[in-house]
């Protein structure tokens, strides 16, 4: 009798003890930690395209951890104008390296418009989501004017034969569009001499300062954003066939601009 008695006494609390142990089992399976997905970030080089029309292939940085799964990048562009769009970039588990098979293009505006492009990152669980962006500036032209003077007295006239200054002005940038491109934009220069079956052998000095010279032509430093180089030639030692001349070319997003100047020898 007084072991049923006990027994009674102490059932309550066995019970009680399984239930409180079951909860806490419970509690911990529900509390399992679970992979974070972590959002991917892209960034873009250049950071802003400037283009006159013409295509490009940018670099893209990815500057997370690799996914355990495979996953899709895809471009969309909102804003005025029109940009032609690679194919998805599938990215296969474990792997970082975003690569664009086939470039952005645009054909040329009649004014300058400004949109950007958006990478969207899928993912099989955490489903689509901004992983970066990049400003796009359309218009109808880049470069506005080149100026070219003789400038014999910049370089050693002693190696030398003749030398030009060379300014290549660009139109300005809009307060309402990205002002990266201020300091960004791509300008490529480029000189060759010819002169039939004997060319003169030039010397190409890019992206000089004006002021670094202190008999730069004045006259042909715009007042707006230009680039300026100095060309120099020396003339063959053996005679030409033909009058041997220069020809300059610079391009920028498309637009470009060139000239022919005859050589003094």
């Amino acid at each position: 009798m007084r072991n049923r008695t006990l027994l009674s006494l102490l059932l309550p609390s066995l019970l009680m003890g399984v239930a409180c142990q079951n909860a806490r089992t419970s509690a911990s399976v529900g509390a399992a930690p679970q992979a974070v997905i972590h959002a991917p970030q892209v960034q873009f080089t250049p950071s802003v395209w400037e283009t006159a029309g013409s295509e490009i292939v940018p670099t893209l940085k990815l500057t997370t951890p690799a996914h355990s799964e495979t996953v899709t990048y895809r471009f969309e562009y909102e804003g005025d104008g029109a940009v032609e769009l690679p194919d998805p970039i599938t990215l296969p588990a474990g792997e970082t390296q975003l690569t664009v098979k086939s470039p952005f293009r645009t054909q040329r505006v009649d004014q300058t418009a400004q949109g950007v492009v958006r990478m969207i990152w899928s993912h099989p669980e955490a489903g689509e989501k901004l992983a970066g962006q990049w400003n796009v500036v359309q218009r109808p032209s880049i470069l506005r004017e080149m100026r070219v003077s003789r400038a014999d007295n910049l370089i050693d006239v002693q190696t030398w034969d003749a030398t030009y200054a060379i300014t290549i002005e660009m139109n300005e940038v809009e307060e309402w569009v990205d002002q990266a491109i201020a300091t960004h934009r791509d300008v490529f220069f480029e000189a060759s001499a010819g002169a039939g079956d004997r060319s003169p052998k030039i010397r190409v000095l890019a992206d000089v300062d004006p002021a670094d010279y202190t008999t730069f032509p004045k006259e042909i430093v715009p007042n707006g954003t230009y680039k300026a180089y100095i060309v120099c030639v020396k003339r063959p030692k053996l005679p030409q066939r033909k009058r041997p001349f220069l020809h300059v070319k610079t391009r920028s997003g498309g637009d470009e601009m060139e000239r022919y100047l005859k050589l003094p020898f």
